[in-house]
């Protein structure tokens, strides 16, 4: 189990190859205020699982100075960067390594220590100074899955509404949070306003990390890691922002959408050659960028694969298929993909993800009646609303113009979830609509883009009236745009 766990990390080999430089104007300055040593508690750390140390997370709560004297001074205790991993059977063979789950367990403390005085101050610093892409909607505040796919799905739709095609590449890495180059991450960070004591501390931080497996009460021997963002930690996701955040820089003719490793490149044009030329030459960049960064691009079916957007009689029209070449292979050309959660085809009805979801909620509510002597109303409606209900308004506002099949099918299951609730009980108030819900979710993205409280990426997505001064009556504040097709319409 060991050897399993640990060989991604062991088989890594450092490439020395220059990187391209981006200097920050900026310089971050970790600050120790009397308000950041208050937050500095334990409470919400984890109580059931000790680490190596079989320190519980509550008896941390006398290590302020400690931690404060250590970031200050750019060290961490070698004991702080040793993690315990716990195989945890998936499914399938417990004879097969492949069917466990490892999870990284770090000392509370350290946790401590990364979640108030590091990840919070260097993520502001990042953000309040623009430096990570705004394409990145991966483990940022205020950003989402569903406004990625938002993003994504919502532009194909007004490209397609103008008449063009879209071809896109939907690109998945093999382990690329455990291929991460830890000299190579350390060499971005001066160019993200890393510096000084806050860069030694980053190096002690990754330096000589270790990992061990604990598996019925045996604790393997320690390895040490060459490669590869520390799992299980706070920094973990953040880290992997930096180190991926310059991908962006060699894409010159596509665009293009992260949540974290998750990439898809697309391009419109009426032209089917130039939209292959131009996706192309963009991943052919991507493959460079790839190559410097020792990340590894997965070509097996169902992972990287393509997908060309529009009309059927558009499509049909440009009798050519979206071959796009990959190094010494092309990259595989498919119906439909699941993007992010989302199942799209080339039409972009979202019929297949409707009926993916509904047949996902059915399922989760049968289950509910199985358990439901079991409990009481109020936590019956709590397992609906958090576990069945989101389903079905998961990127519902992606498509708000459902056929009359599918809304009887969403007033029906309404109707199954009251009885399987409330049972013989009369109901104070009735479940909310699904359709209502998602409605309701539209209202919110929109209201949170005239207030300005959303990702960039997306402010565009309107035009703003400007009435010149204040009136009582102002209407709508929004220029809706004109559309064409019914592709758009949704």
């Amino acid at each position: 189990i060991y050897k399993h766990h640990v060989r991604i990390f062991l088989c890594f080999v450092e490439k020395r190859k220059p990187l391209r430089k981006r200097f920050a104007a900026w310089r971050l300055k970790i600050q120790i205020s009397t308000s950041v040593m208050i937050q500095l508690h334990v409470t919400r750390m984890p109580r059931a699982i000790t680490h190596l140390d079989h320190i519980l997370a509550r008896a941390n709560r006398a290590c302020q100075e400690m931690v404060k004297t250590l970031v200050l001074s750019g060290l961490i205790p070698s004991e702080w960067r040793s993690a315990k991993i716990i195989p945890i059977h998936k499914s399938g063979p417990r004879s097969s390594f492949d069917n466990y789950r490892p999870i990284s367990v770090l000392p509370a403390i350290s946790k401590v220590m990364e979640t108030i005085i590091i990840h919070r101050q260097v993520m502001n610093f990042l953000n309040e100074n623009k430096l990570l892409s705004q394409n990145q909607f991966g483990f940022r505040p205020k950003m989402s899955t569903e406004l990625a796919a938002v993003k994504f799905i919502d532009e194909i739709r007004m490209s397609v509404d103008k008449g063009n095609l879209v071809g896109a590449v939907f690109i998945d890495l093999t382990k690329a949070f455990d291929m991460i180059s830890h000299s190579k991450l350390l060499s971005k960070l001066p160019q993200y306003g890393i510096n000084g004591t806050e860069l030694d501390w980053f190096k002690n931080y990754l330096f000589r990390r270790a990992a061990c497996v604990s598996y019925n009460n045996h604790i393997s021997q320690k390895c040490y890691l060459r490669s590869g963002v520390p799992q299980g930690s706070i920094l973990d996701p953040l880290l992997f922002l930096i180190s991926f955040n310059d991908i962006v820089d060699v894409i010159e003719q596509s665009r293009i959408v992260k949540y974290a490793d998750d990439v898809v490149l697309y391009v419109e044009d009426k032209n089917m050659e130039s939209i292959k030329s131009k996706l192309t030459n963009d991943l052919a960049n991507v493959a460079v960028w790839l190559d410097e960064n020792d990340l590894i691009i997965n070509l097996n079916e169902g992972k990287t694969e393509a997908l060309l957007f529009g009309t059927a009689k558009r499509i049909c029209k440009s009798n050519e298929s979206l071959s796009t070449p990959y190094g010494n292979t092309v990259i595989n050309l498919t119906k439909k993909y699941k993007y992010l959660g989302v199942e799209v085809d080339s039409t972009l009805n979202l019929n297949t993800h409707f009926d993916a979801c509904f047949k996902r909620a059915s399922t989760r509510l049968r289950l509910l009646s199985k358990i439901r002597d079991n409990l009481n109303v109020d936590s019956a409606r709590t397992i609906y609303q958090s576990m069945i209900t989101p389903l079905l308004t998961y990127c519902g506002l992606l498509n708000l113009k459902l056929t009359s099949t599918q809304l009887h099918k969403l007033a029906s299951f309404r109707e199954r979830a009251t009885k399987v609730i409330f049972k013989d009980f009369r109901p104070d108030t009735e479940l909310p609509s699904i359709m209502d819900l998602r409605k309701k979710r539209a209202c919110e993205i929109v209201r949170m883009i005239l207030d300005g409280n959303i990702p960039e990426a997306l402010m565009d997505h309107f035009v703003i009236k400007d009435h010149g001064r204040e009136a009582r009556n102002r209407g709508c504040l929004i220029i809706l745009p004109t559309i064409k097709l019914e592709y758009a319409r949704r």
